[in-house]
C-alpha cells in the first residue's frame, strides 16, 4: 500500500510534497485484495483436500507439460515435496533463529523415502477443472487486450 501510494502518478490527496496520490492508494487497495483471495483460496485448497488430491491436481495442471521430457513428473514431485518440508516446518514452529541456522547448515545427505499417491480425477471434477482453466484463460485474455480499463 505504500509503495503504490506514494509512487504511482495521480492527483495528490493533500497539498504537501509527502501526499499519497489517489490512484496510487487505490492500485495499492487492489493488490491487498487480490493477495487476499491467493491465500484465502489456497487456504481453502489445503483445508479442504488430503495431500494425494493437492498432488494429483497439480499432476493434471501440470499435463501440457508432459511433451517435455518429463518435466510434469518432476514438477509435480517438487511441489509435493515442498508442501512436505513446509508441513513440517510449520510442525516444528521453530524460530526466525533457528529456522536461518537450520537453511544455512549443509544438509548430512540423508536419503528419505517418499510415497505420493495419485487418486483419477472423476468426470464432474475434469469438467470442473477444464472450466476453471477456461475462466482464467478468458480472464487472462480480456486483462491483455484492455478490457478492464
Amino acid at each position: 500500500m505504500l509503495v503504490y501510494g506514494w509512487s504511482v502518478p495521480g492527483r495528490y490527496l493533500w497539498l504537501t510534497g509527502l501526499s499519497p496520490t489517489d490512484a496510487g492508494l487505490l492500485l495499492g487497495l487492489e493488490q491487498i485484495a487480490r493477495i487476499l483471495i491467493v491465500t484465502s483460496s489456497l487456504q481453502l485448497m489445503l483445508v479442504l483436500m488430503t495431500r494425494a488430491e493437492i498432488f494429483t491436481s497439480i499432476f493434471i495442471l501440470l499435463t501440457p507439460l508432459q511433451f517435455f521430457n518429463q518435466l510434469q513428473t518432476r514438477f509435480a514431485l517438487r511441489f509435493a515435496l515442498t508442501l512436505e518440508k513446509a508441513e513440517e516446518l510449520l510442525v516444528a514452529r521453530l524460530g526466525f533463529v533457528e529456522l536461518f541456522n537450520l537453511i544455512l547448515r549443509p544438509s548430512c545427505g540423508a536419503v528419505a523415502e517418499y510415497c505420493f499417491e495419485y487418486i483419477p480425477m472423476r468426470q464432474a471434477q475434469q469438467i470442473i477443472l477444464s472450466l476453471q482453466c477456461i475462466l482464467i484463460v478468458l480472464t487472462i485474455a480480456m486483462g491483455v487486450s484492455g478490457f478492464w480499463n
